[in-house]
């Protein structure tokens, strides 16, 4: 059952109506697939749902009213002319589009490029303002001690101080 196609009375084709931002080719497509469904289709009916089912401010819609097809073969040349001329003009203004574009983000790049350098220079003149100030503080008050100094098991240091201990020891005996 679910293989056999499934029949439409006539009156049906008045449900069919293109969307806002359906193309008129794919509405006549659409129209057209319906039509295959419709048993005795008259043409002046299919004409006039055409007709009454292009969305009414769409550029087409302008054009019919300009002038109106009184036969199925006029309203579908017409129809035909206008996707053409459309896509035409698509298709010539889509690569100029495209190098304004590219044009429009070029002239944006040095300006970011530039902020962006500003920016990492004002944050770097910072890192360098703060710099000195870093190693100021109760913490880094204390004397720089130098190596010997700082290590406990450093040789001189015992050696230094552990000497005169031991010889004042050693002699005072």
């Amino acid at each position: 059952m679910s293989s056999q196609r499934r029949w439409h009375p006539t009156t049906y084709l008045l449900t069919i109506k293109q969307g806002d931002e359906e193309s008129l080719k794919a509405y006549l497509s659409w129209f057209n697939k319906e039509c295959m469904t419709i048993d005795d289709l008259d043409e002046k009916i299919s004409l006039a749902t055409l007709l009454g089912g292009v969305w009414p401010q769409s550029q087409f819609m302008v054009e019919l009213t300009r002038r109106t097809p009184v036969t199925l073969r006029e309203f579908i040349d017409q129809a035909d002319n206008f996707i053409n001329a459309k896509d035409t003009l698509q298709a010539l203004t889509e690569p100029r589009k495209k190098e304004l574009q590219r044009a429009e983000r070029k002239a944006r790049a040095p300006a970011n490029a530039k902020a962006y350098e500003k920016q990492e220079k004002s944050s770097q003149d910072k890192r360098r303002e703060e710099a000195p100030t870093r190693g100021l503080g109760p913490r880094f008050n204390r004397p720089v001690l130098t190596i010997h100094e700082a290590t406990p098991l450093s040789p001189v240091k015992t050696m230094t101080k552990v000497l005169p201990a031991v010889t004042a020891y050693t002699c005072n005996l």
